[in-house]
């Protein structure tokens, strides 16, 4: 089943980062919850996942999947090479 996201623009970022930002949520499966725990929504890709997530800072003050993880650590990475 082939599913569509929608590019989604993130405040503060640059278009070149955004790019990056975009080529990171390609498709990727849903995590599979324990059928006791509800999936959880990420706050950056709006996608369902299962467990307690991650912190979305600095993008944004909510929590994230997995996936959209690997682009906060990247721009936690830029704001402390920013600020060094």
């Amino acid at each position: 089943m082939a599913r569509k996201y929608h590019q989604r623009k993130v405040a503060g970022v640059r278009a070149s980062d955004q790019a990056k930002f975009e080529r990171m949520l390609q498709p990727v499966e849903t995590a599979q919850a324990q059928p006791t725990q509800p999936l959880l929504e990420c706050s950056i890709c709006n996608r369902g996942y299962g467990g307690i997530g991650n912190s979305a800072y600095p993008v944004n003050n909510g929590r994230c999947c997995d996936a959209c993880n690997t682009f906060v650590i990247w721009m936690r990475m830029q704001h402390l090479r920013s600020n060094a």
